[in-house]
C-alpha cells in the first residue's frame, strides 16, 4: 500500500509538495500538508484511535480473565490434593491404631521379640508419613493457594483499571 492509499484510507487529505525547497515550517495548520481543521475529519481520527484503544483494553481484559480462570483451576487442584492428604492422614492414623491395638500382633511380639521391632518400625513409619504430610505438604499447598489468590486479586485490580479506561474512552 502506498502512502497516498494509506492517507486516503485514513480520510486525511494529502497535498503533495512540488518543490520541497519552498516548504515553510510553521506552527499553524494552514501551511501544513495534512489538513486537520475539518471537525468531521478530526472526529473520524479520534474515534478510530479510541476504537483501537478499546480493542486493546478488551483484549487485555480477556487475557487477564483467562489467567484468573487458570489460577482458579490451580486453586481447586491444590484444594483437592489437600483433601487427599487429609484422607491419607486419617487412613495412616487408623493403620497406626490398628497396628498398636492388634491382639494378634501383640501376641506375636511377646513370642518373638524381633517382630516387635518390625511392628514398631511400621508404626514409626506411619508417624513419620503423617508428620511429613501435616508439616510440609499441606502447608505448601496452602501457600500455593494463597499465592494464586493474591495473583487473582492483582489481576482483578488490573481489570478494574482497564474498565475505567474503557469507560473514559467511551465517554470521550
Amino acid at each position: 500500500m502506498s502512502n497516498e492509499e494509506y492517507l486516503n484510507n485514513m480520510n486525511v487529505q494529502y497535498l503533495p509538495v512540488e518543490n520541497e525547497d519552498n516548504y515553510e515550517y510553521s506552527d499553524s495548520n494552514e501551511s501544513s500538508n495534512i489538513q486537520l481543521n475539518n471537525p468531521e475529519l478530526n472526529r473520524g481520527i479520534i474515534t478510530r484511535f479510541l476504537d483501537s484503544k478499546l480493542d486493546t483494553y478488551n483484549d487485555r481484559i480477556s487475557s487477564l480473565e483467562e489467567k484468573n480462570t487458570l489460577l482458579n483451576e490451580k486453586i481447586q487442584r491444590n484444594q483437592s490434593k489437600i483433601d487427599k492428604f487429609n484422607s491419607r492422614i486419617a487412613k495412616l492414623e487408623k493403620e497406626k491404631r490398628q497396628l498398636a491395638n492388634n491382639n494378634f500382633l501383640r501376641s506375636i511380639a511377646q513370642a518373638y521379640p524381633q517382630s516387635e521391632k518390625a511392628i514398631n518400625l511400621l508404626i514409626d513409619k506411619n508417624i513419620n508419613k503423617i508428620h511429613n504430610l501435616k508439616t510440609k505438604k499441606i502447608p505448601a499447598k496452602f501457600n500455593k493457594i494463597e499465592k494464586h489468590k493474591a495473583n487473582i486479586k492483582y489481576n482483578e485490580n488490573k481489570i478494574y483499571k482497564l474498565q475505567l479506561k474503557i469507560k473514559t474512552c467511551e465517554n470521550i
